[in-house]
């Protein structure tokens, strides 16, 4: 270990320093062995056991040597160690539901070949590989030499699809979105926002009617069209589903408003005999005596 025979007693732990990975570890339990005056065997007693990088440093300051001068210059050693040869590799998709990626984790020998592949599940596209948030390759199939322990990722992006926002503008409009691109899984939260004489009827998605409330909440899943369906009215008090005549039909319709229980088609304004701006039973009675006109 030394160029010259030195004063073994001067050679103690405490001129000793050993690191892994940064981190430095207790030298008190190290053990000197003495060959002779120049050679020694450190015996590091399971304080390298662990994969990773070490370190190893010989302080000379204070150990002396056979002519009575302490040394200048330390010596410094360093390793990367894998037990049995092998070096731990994980590799992982993000997002987590967004892909399957293979092999998943392992050891492979030092310096051997590994081929990962990156498998995009529904509604994702694959991006690249990246191992700290450094991009390593943009090929679905990464083939490496492994050196080092490592996480690999997989990264995948949302695909994007074409929702067409459809209506009349002269009945009414869209609020919370328009025609474009959206995102994989993207939340949306519409709103129909019928024009004066108009009111809103339902919601139809590719043609099928899925909803009669002003507002929706829908998850994009695939490329669709969204369109709200406003109907005509007349002012005709009493007429309170827009049928064109003052029945018992629209009694029922607004006693259920002042119920609250959901209806197709509910026309305010019509219902309003009052013309107060409320529903009440002022206007209950006052559709009873238009019906028995």
């Amino acid at each position: 270990l030394f160029n010259k025979n030195i004063d073994a007693s001067t050679f103690t732990t405490s001129d000793l320093q050993i690191c892994h990975q940064g981190t430095e570890l207790d030298v008190s339990k190290i053990n000197i062995q003495k060959i002779n005056n120049q050679q020694f065997d450190l015996n590091l007693n399971g304080l390298a056991i662990a994969d990773g990088y070490y370190t190893l440093l010989v302080k000379t300051e204070e150990i002396v040597d056979e002519d009575g001068y302490k040394g200048e210059v330390g010596y410094r050693i360093e390793w990367i160690q894998y037990a049995g040869g092998k070096v731990y590799f994980s590799a992982k998709p993000s997002p987590e539901d967004a892909g399957i990626v293979t092999p998943s984790n392992g050891k492979a020998d030092y310096n051997s070949t590994v081929i990962f592949t990156a498998e995009p599940l529904e509604g994702y596209e694959f991006s690249n590989w990246s191992i700290e948030e450094t991009e390593v390759s943009r090929q679905i199939e990464y083939e490496t030499q492994i050196t080092e322990a490592c996480i690999l990722t997989a990264n995948f992006i949302p695909k994007q699809y074409y929702i067409t926002m459809k209506y009349n503008d002269e009945e009414g409009s869209i609020e919370g979105g328009g025609s474009g691109y959206y995102n994989y899984c993207q939340e949306v939260t519409l709103k129909a926002i019928p024009k004066p004489r108009w009111a809103f009827k339902c919601w139809k998605i590719d043609g099928e009617e899925i909803a009669s409330t002003e507002t929706i909440n829908i998850q994009i899943k695939q490329a669709v069209e969204i369109e709200p369906v406003f109907t005509y009215f007349s002012i005709l008090l009493g007429d309170v589903n827009n049928d064109g005549i003052v029945n018992i039909t629209d009694l029922v319709g607004i006693v259920n408003y002042i119920l609250n229980k959901e209806q197709e088609v509910f026309i305010f304004k019509n219902a309003d005999i009052s013309q107060d701006n409320n529903i009440t039973i002022v206007d209950v009675i006052g559709i009873i005596n238009l019906i028995l006109k």
